[in-house]
């Protein structure tokens, strides 16, 4: 698909163009690979009310529940910048960084704590 059997090449090749071409590359992309044409990066209110109407209020509930225990589970992991996990030593740095990048699949499967 990008000409490369190297993943790390090819991420290299969307980020050169995310940067030359912005959100025409976005686009591109998002077609490219999960056959979704985008016009708009943002969500609209009104598509935001109209979702709520047509979701059932249990899952509406169950996401809502599931959002509080994420947001509760990454606040704590602020409390220490190193949390040592296993018994090796292996554990998490946290520090601030300035910009990230990331790809939030629109293909078949759905992940709300996306």
């Amino acid at each position: 698909m990008f000409g490369t059997d190297d993943p790390e090449q090819a991420v290299r090749q969307i980020l050169n163009e995310v940067r030359s071409r912005g959100d025409a590359a976005l686009f591109d992309y998002t077609l490219k690979i999960d056959g979704i044409k985008l016009t708009s990066l943002e969500v609209s209110k009104e598509q935001i009310t109209k979702a709520y109407q047509e979701v059932d209020s249990e899952l509406v509930s169950a996401l809502k529940l599931a959002a509080e225990r994420i947001r509760s589970f990454h606040l704590a992991q602020k409390d220490a910048l190193w949390r040592g996990i296993t018994r090796q030593g292996s554990g998490q740095l946290i520090r601030p960084l300035e910009r990230i990048g990331i790809y939030v699949p629109g293909g078949t499967a759905c992940y709300p704590s996306t």
